[in-house]
């Protein structure tokens, strides 16, 4: 089944990247170059976007994500050199908090463009232009 098309308006994609599925079976789709994660239902029907804009939960360029069994969706923004994290668990997702910040050093991204978790939680961040893989735990 296949579900959207071109564009920037409802229900639209411009480079969509990643998708993830919530405990209540709504699907998360990263749309980097909309900069903003379109949101599913089970079905293919469109429920709405959330990123856009300017903030702290804003989204630049959202490339990856994983969500984990506490419904945390972590998305990676590869321009905002971090990773954003909102709970997803009730109608409309919550921004809690953002990690990382442009550099070489620990802790630090340099566009960075994946993300997966193990059972354990721990996260496993792909960062694209310092060669390497960082492995976080909170």
């Amino acid at each position: 089944r296949t579900f959207g098309t071109y564009g920037q308006g409802d229900g639209q994609f411009t480079f969509p990247n990643v998708a993830v599925i919530d405990s209540q079976g709504r699907m998360y789709v990263t749309d980097g170059n909309n900069g903003r994660v379109s949101v599913w239902d089970g079905s293919g029907g469109f429920l709405f976007h959330f990123g856009q804009g300017s903030g702290d939960a804003a989204l630049s360029l959202p490339r990856g994500a994983a969500i984990d069994a506490r419904d945390r969706l972590h998305i990676v923004d590869a321009v905002g050199q971090n990773v954003k994290v909102y709970d997803v668990s009730g109608r409309q997702p919550n921004f809690l908090f953002a990690f990382g910040e442009l550099g070489r050093g620990d802790g630090q991204f340099s566009y960075p463009n994946d993300i997966t978790l193990d059972i354990t939680g721990r996260l496993y961040i792909v960062d694209r232009e310092n060669d390497r893989i960082q492995v976080w735990s909170y």
